[in-house]
């Protein structure tokens, strides 16, 4: 029991300091048009590597980890403001609406406006 508390008091990211810092740099912003190449870039190694050590730390691919941040955003902005949905896309780095409703569906499991609603909140 003990191990385990020492574990969760733990920060959320105990890997490489590199990759912790790209993470914090993406969530500063997200609705950049992010490419796997680029992040790769930013973490001074190759796209192949980034994608290991992001397995390795978070169990997600670079591209799953950038959307999963997006998302997390993109439901606490339905949550907290009344913006239309494609304010909130943009805000969240989607070009347009229709699509940032199809990944939020498939991220959800929801469309967004249900998820507004009320719907299946976690």
């Amino acid at each position: 029991m003990q191990g385990l508390v020492r574990r969760w008091s733990r920060p959320w990211w105990r890997g490489e300091p590199r990759v912790a810092a790209l993470w914090a740099a993406v969530q500063e912003d997200l609705k950049r048009d992010w490419t796997l190449e680029e992040l790769a870039h930013r973490c001074h190694c190759s796209a192949e590597h980034l994608r290991r050590l992001c397995m390795k730390e978070l169990g997600r691919s670079p591209m799953q980890h950038l959307t999963s941040l997006r998302m997390d955003l993109a439901r606490r902005l339905l949550a907290t403001t009344e913006d239309k949905l494609e304010v909130i896309a943009e805000e969240v780095g989607y070009a347009n609406a229709a699509v940032f409703c199809r990944v939020f569906k498939r991220w959800v499991g929801v469309v967004p406006g249900e998820w507004r609603g009320g719907g299946s909140r976690e």
